[in-house]
This record gives C-alpha cells, structure tokens and sequence, in this order.
C-alpha cells in the first residue's frame, strides 16, 4: 500500500489494526505530549500505534479481555510504552537501551505478543500481526545500539547457504542481523523441509546479539507465516546451559535473571555444544 494513502484510513486506526503513522496527526495527542517526557521529541517513523481492542479469551465469545489503546515510542537512547487507561493514562513503562536485557516477539495465533525486558521495568504488548514488519523495523535503532562484545565468534560449519530457502532468509535479514550483514556464529536444528518442527529453527550470534529464530507452531501449513525471535545482548548473556529441549540462559543484571527457552532438542543441543562455550557454559550442566 502507498504510505501517502494511509493518514486518512490510520485516524480510525486501520479500524483496529495496529499502524505505524505517517505524521503525528495519526497519534492522540495525549500519547505525543507524554512520550516526549520519556524518550525525547516523537518522530513519527518510531512510534507504533495499537488501537483498542477486544479479543475472546475462552474461545465461546462469551468472554472477552477489551486492551485500551497503545502506543510504542523508540526515542534516541530509551524506548517507551503510552497506554490510554482513562483518567491514569500515560506512560506506563519507559526502558533505556543499555538496560535491555531481551527483546521477544512471539507468535500466538494471528496475534503477535511483544515483551521487552529490562533491569528495571519490562512490558508486554498483544497486537494483531498483520503489521508485524513494521513493528520489527521500528525496533531496529534500539537493536542497533547494544555494545559490540569483545572475544572471539565460535567457529562453525553451517552456512546460511546450508539451509532451507525460509531459514536462509531469515538469517540474512535484519531480524537476525538488525546491524547489517556480518560474519556470525550459526547453528540449526529442526529445519529440514518438507517437515518443520515447533520450536525447530536457528541461533544466530553476530557482534552485538544473540538471536534464536524459531517456528511457533507445529503445523507446516501455518509455520511459514511467522517466525518467533528472541533477540539478547551478548553483553548481557552470562552462560547458556539447560537439558533437553531447554535452553537457559543467565544474564547479566543487577537482580539474577534466567531465561528459559523452548526450542527443538537438536537446536537447543546445538546452542549448547557449539555456542555455549563462547559463554563460559558448559554444554548440558544447569
């Protein structure tokens, strides 16, 4: 869609679709007054706006959660979240860059659920996904600031070339690489076609992150139409260890934090024997 077209569609909201504006006409003017005590003078190109919303929690429609409307502001070194909740509304979580400590986007459904952790306040977002590129691209600056870590990128075989055309892509593209195309450290398992696997998927360690890339879902047909990432600082990742198909992961934070993923045994194995070491871990041990 031509993004001239928009402005006059996005003052309903793409009728409760979430929108990246084209001009801060297209946000209430309530968020763009109190995002700017939080991040800075708002630009349009890094804000993200989700409309109220109701959504059926039992699946019968006889029960239904209703989410006010949202708003994400990315400023130049802090990132934060605008909810209108009436008579309280305002900012309700503001994050700098360098307390990230993960930023994930999941797949649930047709929805996608945004959580940004940070070391001393965190939040959640549950948006409808068909504007999930948008919201991606959005959080590339806050991406793109994590410290390059020093020591050396573990050796390995496998190549993007080595794999499926999906995971290929992803591998080249800024969700796994937000800072441009680099050398980095890659492992994958569950990936062979024609039979994804939920959880199966690739980790890809570049100069800044680590990223896991998985399929959410077991279901082929639908496992192509979305990829969950879990983006970490390497700064920040202590050691990777866990059993089976879990892998965890310390970080680095002023209270113990631990982060647990689910992911395909083969890749979690893989994480571990060719990745962790990087890390200081040892492959297997919690």
């Amino acid at each position: 869609m031509d993004r001239r077209l928009l402005p006059s569609l996005q003052g309903e909201g793409l009728r409760g679709h979430p929108y990246r504006p084209v001009t801060l006409r297209d946000v209430p003017p309530a968020a763009v007054a109190d995002l700017r005590g939080a991040i800075g003078e708002p630009v349009a190109e890094r804000l993200f706006v989700l409309p109220s919303s109701r959504r059926t929690v039992d699946g019968s429609g006889n029960a239904w959660v209703t989410t006010p409307t949202q708003v994400i502001g990315v400023g130049a070194d802090a990132l934060a979240l605008w909810v209108d909740e009436g008579m309280s509304r305002g900012v309700k979580a503001r994050i700098p860059f360098d307390e990230v400590l993960v930023v994930m986007d999941l797949n649930v459904l047709l929805l996608g659920r945004l959580e940004i952790v940070g070391e001393n306040g965190s939040f959640v977002v549950r948006y409808n996904a068909v504007n999930r590129p948008d919201l991606r691209d959005m959080l590339l600056p806050l991406r793109r600031s994590f410290i390059v870590a020093s020591g050396m990128m573990p050796q390995t075989s496998l190549t993007a070339r080595d794999l499926p055309y999906k995971w290929l892509n992803v591998v080249r593209s800024a969700d796994a690489q937000p800072a441009g195309y680099e050398d980095v450290s890659l492992v994958a398992g569950g990936v062979a076609e024609p039979e994804p696997r939920a959880g199966g998927g690739v980790a890809v360690m570049t100069s800044r992150e680590l990223v896991v890339a998985t399929d959410p879902t077991p279901y082929s047909k639908e496992a192509a139409y979305g990829v969950d990432i879990v983006a970490m600082p390497r700064t920040r990742v202590l050691s990777l260890g866990g059993l089976r198909d879990i892998v965890e992961v310390r970080i680095l934070a002023d209270i113990p934090t631990v982060l647990w993923l689910s992911v395909d045994a083969e890749l979690a194995g893989e994480i571990r024997a060719t990745l962790g070491p990087a890390f200081g871990a040892a492959p297997g041990i919690r």
